[in-house]
């Protein structure tokens, strides 16, 4: 239905694909990076002084 091997079901069903690592690009930030950099945002929204792309 959705694509996915039997195999991959089957496994995850069995607990086999723990610990195993997702694919695609690791992010720059890490958790407490993120959450920072978030609380700094809304302190500056806050402020009048919001963060822009420019």
């Amino acid at each position: 239905m959705f694509g996915k091997p039997k195999s991959t079901l089957h496994d995850h069903s069995r607990g086999k694909l723990e610990g195993v690592k997702q694919s695609g690009i690791d992010p720059s930030l890490n958790v407490a990076e993120e959450q920072a950099l978030t609380n700094y945002m809304k302190y500056m929204a806050s402020r009048g002084m919001p963060i822009t792309l420019s």
